[in-house]
């Protein structure tokens, strides 16, 4: 299964002027579109591209980002009228640390295999913004996220792989509306069962908002005795969303209490998510929440313009709340060769990102 590539090497594809600016211009590259100083890169010259949520290293080259506490975020220019998604980098502005020295990032490149969209976060030294969760800083490990099991559920973002639009061209579609808060994996294989947050499995205490969600709803058993009834091992996959989940008091939904939307079912004994249909159908049966659906269709036919037009000015249910973005799937299982997975994706509203 494709990871999301937080820097990696691309080219440009496009130089887009912007009416009024002088010393600025937006450069496209796959589906995001960034602002760079004006002929510092033309087309189909290769950089490296920093995704939204990046946090870059603290070294001289990025000294520029420490006012921004060096992430990599959605920025909008209210003189122009634009909006810059990413950070696009000269290879030659860039360093590498080895043995806690810094080297010239094009000695790497010299040395090394690395064609167009080769991931380099690591070698670059990018972390992954992560929004702090309050209610997890009780949560005790009890290992890494089994893979093994179920799959992260991690959602890639359509701007980063496009290509996902021509296979879904055509197909039956479901989107459903993308909540914000924590995500809860809950199974049940074999008669072990266990609750997971993004990247671990959990010991069962009443401290942490994971298995405070999973008490509500007496889970894993419920799950267990669900799949004992239907001869099924399962998984169930979903978003914890309440008033203290996210730091800060973050609350979209309104949320009285902290609570859980399912999103996803995985059958583990075939490796499949089940349809959206009957993933909701699972959910009904165990008593639990769905998240909302916002459209379905026949035939999928949309640009990520039109895509990204269509989170904006969207609320949660019962609320004034700007949704954090959109996920499209088929509406039957589908895999996709370009990420080696389901076919599914993530569209984030520009709106909520520049709220945040």
């Amino acid at each position: 299964m494709v990871t999301r590539k937080l820097a990696s090497i691309q080219t440009i594809d496009e130089i887009i002027p912007i009416k009024g600016a002088t010393n600025v211009e937006l450069a496209k590259i796959l589906g995001w579109y960034s602002i760079v100083k004006m002929g510092q890169f033309k087309a189909r010259d290769r950089c490296i591209f920093f995704e939204i949520d990046s946090i870059v290293p603290e070294r001289p080259e990025f000294e520029f980002m420490r006012s921004k506490k060096f992430r990599v975020r959605t920025m909008k220019s209210t003189r122009l009228g634009v909006i810059s998604q990413g950070l696009i980098m000269s290879i030659y502005d860039l360093s590498y640390e080895v043995g806690g020295r810094l080297y010239p990032f094009e000695d790497f490149l010299e040395h090394n295999d690395c064609p167009i969209g080769t991931d380099v976060t690591i070698i670059l030294g990018v972390e992954k913004y992560e929004i702090p969760i309050e209610g997890g800083k009780n949560t005790k490990p009890k290992g890494v996220f089994p893979i093994y099991i179920v799959p992260k559920t991690d959602e890639l973002r359509i701007q980063a792989f496009p290509k996902l639009l021509e296979e879904m061209r055509g197909l039956p579609y479901v989107a459903r509306i993308k909540y914000d808060g924590t995500s809860l994996t809950c199974y049940s294989f074999n008669g072990e069962n266990g609750i997971c947050s993004r990247n671990l499995e959990l010991h069962e205490t009443d401290g942490d908002v994971y298995w405070r969600v999973a008490h509500l709803y007496n889970l894993p058993q419920r799950l267990a005795d669900y799949c004992k009834l239907i001869g099924k091992n399962y998984a169930i996959q979903g978003e914890v969303c309440g008033p203290i989940v996210i730091h800060g008091g973050h609350n979209p939904l309104n949320a009285k209490i902290d609570d859980l939307h399912l999103f996803s079912v995985y059958d583990i004994d075939t490796h499949v998510y089940l349809n959206d249909e009957t993933a909701e159908s699972v959910a009904k049966d165990l008593g639990i929440k769905f998240v909302a659906l916002f459209e379905k269709g026949d035939s999928f036919n949309y640009t990520i313009e039109q895509l990204e037009e269509k989170t904006n000015g969207v609320y949660y249910p019962l609320t004034h709340n700007q949704i954090e973005g959109l996920v499209f799937r088929p509406q039957t299982y589908t895999y996709s060769p370009s990420i080696g997975g389901m076919l599914s994706f993530k569209i984030i509203s520009k709106e909520y990102l520049l709220e945040e």
